[in-house]
């Protein structure tokens, strides 16, 4: 509560929120894909859908990782290129 009433509290809850629930996500979908290959107790359609579950949350948490680090990437670059263009203009 007090780091909220700081001037970037905000922003640093939003970003700390993002990374807890990624991390529940991540956990999340673990635990479905483990229950979809060794619970005994389901179905082969409960089995599937378990297993369905956890892989595309699985995809999704990883297309998320990638989307992230590809944007940090490119905007690391898009400002080397103007950094230097820019001291050839100089």
């Amino acid at each position: 509560k007090s780091l909220a009433k700081m001037p970037f509290g905000d922003f640093l809850g939003f970003e700390l929120e993002a990374i807890r629930s990624l991390g529940s996500n991540i956990y999340n979908s673990i635990m479905d894909v483990r229950k979809g290959l060794t619970d005994k107790s389901l179905d082969s359609v409960q089995k599937s859908a378990y297993l369905t579950g956890g892989l595309k949350r699985m995809a999704g948490v990883a297309s998320l990782l990638t989307l992230r680090l590809a944007i940090a990437s490119g905007l690391a670059a898009m400002a080397l290129f103007f950094g230097r263009s820019l001291r050839k203009c100089l």
